[in-house]
């Protein structure tokens, strides 16, 4: 007898089921083979996440994680039905927990200064390098006032000026082993505290502790008083001298003394800066006539103070505020 179109044999119709649910299983699988395989790279990439979320508000980490579990679970409900297991997901959503930060705090790592020696730390101005070089020089006690206990100092290779009268440095060292070689600076110690102390803005001289000069500070001018790491320091911008000599770049340099919060340790810097007000150096200035250079000598100090009092920081250079910057990271770890 001949078949009817339409007709289907029981075995056939048992085979496309048999076909349909295989089918269905392995679409099923699939599914869960990718929400799986995603879960593995979202876990392995929470290391690029973190090292990019300083830029990120990760205050709301588990608003983010609920909403992500949520499109997950009904992904996995969708695709396994009654074969679904919440208990995977609430691993998941403990482990994401764990694995993000609560603040945005916690994702920005701490700064590493740019210079750490002996205890003493430095950070150089915002994209500068200045090439430091510490080492620790040894007392020198040769003259009475010209003694000096161990310090460290840092020197600068790459500091932005060269061919100055000074050589930038920074020095530190014990204010007690100080007054143990030279005595003769207490007075001068004690006037930097009180100077620290009361912080007078109209002041002409700022006592100059270390190092010693076999000279005279002979202008005083942009004085600032701020703290550093664990101490108070006031800067200014002067130069010094034997005799009357005009202010010039070759001799002018940023000067600081800082006394840390418990008086044990004295920080120091000479660093070298210009102002394109002044002259190149001083011989320049004075001429072929000296006689009327001394004459007016005076006057032109005090009209040279005024006039560099009256520049802002950035006009230096290098800028004061960088220097600032860097002198404020200075840092000293007690033995």
């Amino acid at each position: 007898m001949a078949e009817e179109p339409g007709n289907v044999p029981g075995e056939e119709k048992i085979g496309s089921n048999r076909t349909l649910r295989t089918c269905l299983i392995v679409s099923a699988g699939c599914a869960v083979i990718i929400v799986i395989g995603f879960c593995i790279l979202f876990l392995l990439g929470i290391p690029v996440i973190r090292s990019i979320s300083e830029n990120f508000d990760w205050t709301q980490s588990q608003d983010l994680i609920g909403i992500f579990t949520g499109e997950l679970q009904s992904t996995l409900e969708a695709s396994l039905g009654e074969g679904f297991d919440a208990t995977m997901l609430d691993e998941l959503e403990g482990t994401l927990a764990a694995s993000l930060p609560d603040e945005v705090g916690e994702t920005i790592p701490e700064m590493l200064p740019d210079i750490l020696f002996q205890g003493v730390q430095i950070s150089y101005p915002e994209g500068e390098d200045y090439g430091g070089i510490p080492e620790i020089l040894p007392a020198e006690v040769e003259f009475d006032w010209l003694n000096e206990p161990e310090r460290i100092v840092f020197s600068f290779a790459e500091y932005p000026l060269v061919d100055t009268f000074h050589e930038p440095r920074i020095i530190v060292m014990s204010t007690e082993e100080l007054i143990a070689v030279n005595s003769g600076l207490k007075p001068s110690l004690d006037e930097l505290k009180e100077v620290l102390e009361a912080q007078p803005h109209n002041i002409e001289r700022v006592p100059f502790v270390m190092p010693s000069f076999n000279a005279a500070q002979i202008i005083t001018t942009q004085v600032v008083y701020f703290p550093f790491e664990g101490g108070q320091a006031v800067r200014f911008v002067t130069q010094y001298g034997q005799a009357a000599w005009p202010i010039n770049n070759h001799d002018l340099f940023y000067a600081f003394q800082g006394l840390t919060d418990d008086g044990n340790y004295l920080v120091t810097a000479v660093l070298p800066v210009m102002h394109p007000s002044l002259p190149a150096d001083g011989e320049d200035a004075i001429g072929d006539d000296y006689e009327g250079f001394i004459a007016a000598y005076e006057e032109s100090l005090a009209e040279t103070r005024a006039d560099l009092d009256s520049y802002s920081s950035d006009s230096f250079f290098p800028s004061l505020d960088a220097l600032d910057a860097m002198m404020g990271s200075v840092g000293i770890e007690a033995p």
